[in-house]
């Protein structure tokens, strides 16, 4: 069992996401949900009902988006307005969760018990450095 292995895939999947400030802005934001779907901005703007010219005022944080549109936009993304507006980043939590555990789940029973007590450790390292 490489255990450093499993330390770099928490430390890689998890360090960031504790992160309780982002301090990219709605814009910036709004860019990566769209590029990260391979969106351009019209077609983002068809998707959730508005013009072209909404998201691009949006992504160059020269207009804030009604809770209307960011209600779309965030549902549109399958995300939280806190991540929206950069309050949190951990929108990719689960998706790291599920990964970290059908990695555990190929391990050996001994294994896993051991990956789990790495797993509360490093957690508990972690909160302890919030507090």
């Amino acid at each position: 069992m490489n255990y450093v292995y499993f330390v770099s895939i928490i430390h890689q999947k998890f360090y960031w996401q504790f992160d309780t400030l982002n301090m990219d802005s709605i814009g910036e934001i709004l860019i990566k949900l769209r590029r990260s779907r391979g969106l351009s901005q019209s077609a983002l703007a068809k998707e959730i009902g508005v013009n072209r010219g909404t998201i691009t005022s949006i992504e160059s944080d020269t207009h804030v988006p009604t809770l209307e549109i960011a209600i779309k936009l965030a549902n549109y993304f399958n995300t939280s307005l806190d991540r929206l507006v950069g309050r949190t980043n951990n929108n990719g939590l689960s998706d790291a969760i599920n990964e970290l555990a059908q990695l555990i789940a190929q391990q050996s029973p001994v294994a896993q018990g051991e990956i789990r007590g790495m797993i509360n450790g490093f957690l508990i390292g972690k909160q302890r450095n919030l507090t």
